[in-house]
């Protein structure tokens, strides 16, 4: 994992988030969901395993 992903995701739990990591969406996954490529992917088609999706929520209270 990149190390500034690992910070953000240390960062989020040390506030008591619950986060998710989720790969970026295939270029043709953007283009079911009628994203229009314009060229603000470029870097993540050269490397898409080194970047990632977060996804945050805060902890749902566990005492019941």
């Amino acid at each position: 994992m990149e190390p500034r992903l690992q910070e953000a995701v240390e960062l989020y739990e040390e506030i008591g988030f619950d986060v998710l990591l989720e790969p970026l969406p295939t270029e043709e996954e953007l283009k079911g969901a009628g994203c229009e490529e314009n060229g603000c992917t470029a870097c993540f088609d050269v490397d898409r395993e080194r970047y990632k999706i977060i996804y945050t929520r805060a902890k749902e209270d566990q005492e019941s």
